[in-house]
């Protein structure tokens, strides 16, 4: 993979219950954006890259919606 590449992988459940359709994504982690991850996961004390990506991304929506009040 390139260095500075992403790859998602868009899917679609479905909840058993509701019936409802519900978007999902598969982000495959490779060269920088994996390097980046394991730093924030080292620093940060996260076990996993689940977590820390959750964490980036919250924070990025945090940033975002501050941004655009």
């Amino acid at each position: 993979m390139e260095e500075d590449k992403l790859v998602m992988i868009k899917e679609t459940f479905k909840n058993e219950e509701t019936g409802e359709l519900t978007p999902g994504v598969t982000i495959i982690l490779d060269g920088n954006l994996r390097g980046v991850l394991e730093i924030i996961m080292e620093k940060e004390g996260y076990s996993d890259y689940p977590e820390a990506l959750k964490e980036v991304i919250f924070e990025g929506i945090h940033h975002f919606v501050k941004r655009n009040k």
